[in-house]
């Protein structure tokens, strides 16, 4: 048997500057920092067999388009961006308890695991105006599921579930066009509670291969509803086929995306301007070919 433990601690600091052209939103900067760290033990109790426990507390910064922000005012009836100075790292601390198992031709792995988040990053449409704000406290409780089954020495499969909830706590945050309450137990939008995915690759020839992969993403919440007072937007299937050819230290690649050709979105929002949803759709079927070298 083996024991592992694994620490670890990060220190980050991020910079932002607005430089604008319009004349509402002069140039603006801030300044973030936060502290990340991590500890975990691995058992490897047998060959194949091994358990973990692990701790992180993790952060992340907002993106430049989670800083960037959209007003819109009514006597000038014009649009202006600034920079959305009041957006705080996110910070979270997970616990993890998971293990791997090697069964004849399966390798099976579960993790079960909880965070509690706080500042969480969520975009909330409101009005004309697009910003986001920090949310009150999230809880992401979840179990993922996966096996890859060597099925014969030439065919082989992978699946995996991932089963997730992330519920807000009650609050109130600040925003410029006044305060947004949040309820408690609410689901938080944008986010699917089922995740799953099947695939196949068969080896015909040393060197040549080709599969296929199928994703499933459950129905969600349309990002901004933070009451889930509005219908969820719809879940989806969506299949890649792939073949390949490799060859000394060279691969060619066949890719065909979206082989389904579905129509399918993994964003979309409410506008209570518009009163309307709406959609940021994904790409149709399409066809890429690619060739890369492997230099040693």
């Amino acid at each position: 048997s083996e024991l592992g433990l694994t620490l670890g601690v990060r220190r980050q600091t991020q910079q932002v500057t607005l430089n604008s052209s319009d004349i509402a939103a002069p140039n603006q900067s801030a300044e973030n920092s936060a502290t990340g760290a991590e500890a975990g033990l691995n058992y490897k109790y047998m060959e194949g067999q091994r358990a973990y426990f692990r701790y992180a507390r993790s952060f992340r910064f907002a993106t430049t388009d989670e800083f960037w922000a959209y007003g819109y005012d009514p006597t000038t009836y014009a649009y202006y961006s600034f920079l959305n100075k009041g957006i705080k790292p996110q910070t979270g601390n997970e616990f993890d308890l998971g293990g791997e198992w090697t069964l004849d031709r399966h390798k099976v792995s579960v993790m079960i695991y909880t965070l509690k988040t706080n500042n969480e990053i969520q975009l909330v449409p409101n009005g004309y105006n697009q910003y986001n704000v920090n949310l009150p406290s999230v809880e992401h409780r979840g179990l993922k599921l996966s096996d890859r089954w060597q099925a014969t020495d030439n065919l082989s499969f992978n699946g995996g579930v991932t089963k997730k909830k992330k519920k807000m706590s009650s609050g109130t945050v600040n925003t410029t066009d006044g305060p947004l309450t949040f309820n408690a137990g609410a689901n938080m939008s944008g986010v699917p509670n089922w995740l799953a995915n099947l695939s196949a690759n068969y080896l015909i020839a040393t060197g040549v291969s080709t599969g296929i992969l199928m994703n499933y993403v459950g129905p969600q919440y349309y990002t901004g509803d933070i009451q889930n007072q509005y219908p969820k937007m719809p879940g989806y299937f969506v299949g890649d086929l792939y073949g390949q050819y490799k060859f000394s230290d060279s691969t060619l690649r066949l890719t065909v995306k979206n082989f389904t050709d579905n129509s399918y979105a993994s964003f979309g929002g409410y506008s209570t301007s518009a009163n309307k949803f709406y959609y940021y759709p994904n790409n149709p079927l399409a066809v890429y070919i690619s060739y890369s070298i492997s230099i040693k």
